[in-house]
């Protein structure tokens, strides 16, 4: 069976995910993934160092961002976009095999290739779009007025009608976990497979550093990740308080977040640290040198974080 692994994620736990797949459908199956050109597609990679069956294609849907900040129109014009850059490669994907393994599609998440397939299809939904369909924390730099409202409402039921209609023309679900399958069938109605995640012990291991005075939070520079919440559970540490490190994938430096973090930490005392890492032996080394992992993302459905630190022998300290 000829089997296309077809993604376009950005750095982070999803990539990560679906790259453990690789390997055992590999070795079962004739296997090629099929991605955009990235400038980024080097951090944390899809397949491993045995592995190069891969075939790129340009995206254009990056073109004429100024477009997509139009109210409403904006986000309509990028479907109009992401569609318009998929077509090359649905159409190689139809011609040259028999099932696609298709996952998120980095600029709107939705997985826009299965509105055009017309092979089996199997989507792995590691998360729905987050945004259109949860609570949003509100930063000080968010703006607020009653037109943005308005225009996130409008556009969010737009990309929610369009999540639902690519989703559901997926041949079988995959979901990460039970809880997730859940979650996947109140919004698509569709049950879902579940695929429960793991981690590599021959990476995520014991290092042997010694432990440090540190305490590690993991994940892109996002409200969602909950960073803030980490900054604030140290602050409240009035004796031997330790250091934060906040450790993001390279390229994930949100500068609005950024910032947010750092006034937050320098008002609550808290010596805080930014800490980029590009590959899985980097991250590593941050788990084994903490104290412990403190993990408190917005409504996350399953994170690696978890799994990761308690790998390399690292307590973390989780909210429930």
């Amino acid at each position: 069976m000829r089997i296309a692994f077809v993604h376009d994620l950005p750095v982070g736990g999803a990539k990560r995910s679906f790259h453990s797949l690789l390997p055992y459908v590999a070795n079962n199956f004739d296997l090629k993934v099929v991605e955009f050109e990235r400038e980024d597609s080097g951090i944390l990679k899809i397949g491993d160092g045995n592995y190069s069956n891969t075939i790129t294609f340009k995206s254009n849907a990056r073109k004429n961002r100024f477009i997509y900040k139009i109210p409403l129109v904006g986000v309509i014009l990028k479907i109009i976009n992401i569609r318009s850059g998929y077509k090359k490669l649905g159409k190689y994907v139809n011609n040259n095999f028999d099932l696609a393994i298709v996952t998120h599609c980095r600029f709107l998440h939705t997985p826009a290739l299965l509105d055009m397939l017309t092979i089996k299809s199997i989507y792995f939904c590691h998360e729905p779009p987050r945004s259109v369909y949860e609570f949003q924390e509100i930063r000080s730099y968010t703006s607020t007025g009653f037109v943005k409202k308005i225009n996130r409402a409008l556009t969010g039921m737009i990309q929610q009608y369009w999540d639902k209609k690519c989703v559901k023309k997926a041949d079988y679900l995959i979901a990460n976990s039970y809880y997730s399958a859940e979650v996947l069938y109140r919004i698509y109605g569709k049950k879902a497979i579940v695929a429960q995640l793991g981690v590599d012990t021959k990476v995520f291991k014991p290092t042997g550093h010694d432990v440090q005075n540190i305490i590690i939070s993991v994940g892109s520079l996002t409200p969602i990740k909950a960073h803030d919440f980490a900054i604030k559970a140290v602050a409240q540490v009035k004796e031997n308080r330790p250091k934060l490190i906040i450790a993001h994938p390279v390229g994930t430096k949100a500068f609005k977040e950024y910032n947010y973090l750092q006034s937050l930490a320098l008002k609550l005392n808290v010596d805080l640290e930014f800490r980029e890492f590009e590959d899985d032996l980097k991250l590593t080394e941050f788990y084994s040198k903490a104290l412990a992992t403190i993990y408190c993302p917005h409504l996350e459905l399953f994170g690696l974080v978890s799994l990761e630190s308690m790998a390399c022998g690292t307590p973390v300290l989780g909210v429930c």
